[in-house]
């Protein structure tokens, strides 16, 4: 512990606590400004509600009670809550770093009992902290953000690097500038193209069905009593599936380590690189492809997975869901229900261009080093979280 001299005081005395008034079908996906709502995602508004620095807390739903930070102008959803600073003794950024290990501990769920987990102004404004002088709260954040700024540089990279292998599908197998085996760009040469039920196609590809590549399983029906609070052992649900590409397995669900000793229980375990599709709820069509871990996952039931005849597909199919918005379209598919779901054989019988094997073969060559540079860059940025995580606890406990 510190030996510095704490005061105990109430975040209300601390903060302006407030929240928005848009719903999130107000906003606008070309506003200037950052609006936050209750779920991971960032929305746009044409409007700001303040700007500057900001602890933002999710007000209710399945992320209630998560805690942000954010620098700059913002607008708010109507049950998201914003604290900004009314005492200038006070480091934002700190307190930001203590509600991560101290609120998101007791409030992370909700604190209210409701078919909808959801908390109240009140839960945040008398919440008691322990707050060092000016100086101390400086330093400790200082230190901590250091951690984050690393990750983010590694998250950006990422980010470039994703673009790279997608700016490559594009060009090759969208606008069909590819290079041939003399290595001369096979469009720009006047390569011979060949009518198809898809349009003009280079000559040597055809048109197929996502089946004939990989079959789409969805995982376990885990009971509701095999869940617990900590283990070793984890699951990937609908909720962890971002989209465009991410997990997030930060927040994952635990079970017991003795249900996995079931034989069948071993066919829904994930490795690395797995490409996951959500097939039911709010989340449906959401892809991501699963990032490395230190522990065993698995698979969920309403999660399907891509299982694949041909791994040398892997890269192509991943950037071709992501390039023509299969996200967008798997949701469409989804629709008819009380709320969107989809079958195996829906994302199955979706077509696709099957380029010759040269050209996927190079495809492969230079995304492989692309993504192995990511997945690389995701267990530094797993490491460094482990790191910031145990500098947390030691300061905060």
């Amino acid at each position: 512990m510190l030996d510095v001299s704490y005061r105990k005081i109430y975040l209300g005395d601390l903060f302006n606590i407030f929240t928005g008034k848009k719903n999130v079908n107000e906003t606008d996906p070309n506003g200037k400004y950052t609006f936050f709502s209750c779920s991971p995602e960032s929305f746009h508004s044409n409007e700001y509600i303040y700007n500057g620095e900001a602890i933002i807390i999710a007000g209710n739903g399945s992320y209630t009670g998560t805690v942000r930070f954010f620098n700059g102008a913002f607008d708010l959803y109507q049950r998201t809550y914003a604290l900004t600073p009314k005492d200038e003794m006070v480091d934002t950024k700190y307190v930001y770093y203590l509600l991560k290990m101290k609120f998101e501990a007791i409030y992370m769920g909700g604190s209210r009992g409701s078919s909808i987990p959801y908390i109240v102004m009140g839960d945040i404004a008398d919440f008691e902290i322990s707050l060092p002088p000016l100086p101390e709260q400086k330093r400790i954040s200082s230190i901590l953000s250091s951690f984050d700024n690393k990750i983010e540089q590694l998250k950006k990279q990422n980010n470039i690097l994703e673009d790279i292998a997608q700016s490559i599908f594009k060009e090759w197998f969208v606008k069909y500038n590819f290079p041939n085996k003399e290595g001369k760009p096979y469009k720009n040469n006047n390569g011979k193209m060949i009518d198809s039920e898809l349009g003009l196609i280079p000559e040597g590809w055809r048109v197929g069905k996502l089946g004939e590549i990989c079959e789409l399983k969805s995982g376990f029906a885990f009971k509701g009593e095999d869940f617990v609070e900590k283990s070793n052992t984890k699951v990937i649900k609908i909720k962890n599936l971002q989209g465009k590409g991410n997990i997030d397995t930060s927040n994952l669900s635990h079970i017991k380590e003795d249900v996995v000793k079931v034989e069948r229980i071993k066919d829904f375990i994930l490795s690395e690189g797995d490409i996951l599709i959500a097939m039911s709820g709010n989340t449906t069509g959401k892809i991501g492809t699963m990032p490395y871990t230190d522990s065993p996952v698995y698979l969920n039931q309403r999660v399907g997975k891509l299982f694949f005849k041909n791994k040398d597909y892997h890269n192509y199919i991943y950037n071709f869901l992501m390039i023509n918005n299969y996200e967008e379209k798997i949701l469409n598919m989804g629709y008819g229900s009380a709320q969107p779901n989809i079958n195996p054989s829906q994302i199955e019988n979706i077509k696709i261009l099957k380029p010759s094997t040269f050209l996927l073969d190079l495809y492969n060559q230079k995304t492989n080093i692309i993504y192995q540079k990511k997945r690389e860059n995701i267990k530094n940025i797993i490491k460094l979280t482990k790191s910031k995580n145990i500098l947390l606890n030691k300061l905060f406990q």
